[in-house]
């Protein structure tokens, strides 16, 4: 596996308060969470894990409070 580029700023306090976002891509674009079936999201295993975890953060992070959290699928045409 190849280092990943590193994106985080220099000397930047990640701890103070601000919005974030986090943003995932699977190699090749692959639906590892789940799919699209009648323009909803149905998670598969994988997905039930990622929102959990996301639900669970302010458990584990002191004035952590959390906003939308969506999964997206790309569809290319063309």
């Amino acid at each position: 596996m190849r280092e990943r580029e590193r994106t985080r700023l220099k000397n930047y306090d990640y701890s103070q308060g601000g919005y974030y976002f986090v943003t995932v891509c699977t190699e090749k674009r692959e639906e590892w969470f789940g799919k699209v079936e009648k323009e909803e999201m149905v998670l598969n295993q994988y997905g039930k894990i990622v929102n959990q975890c996301w639900n669970d953060l302010p458990n584990h992070y002191l004035n952590c409070s959390l906003d939308a959290f969506v999964i997206m699928r790309i569809i290319y045409m063309g």
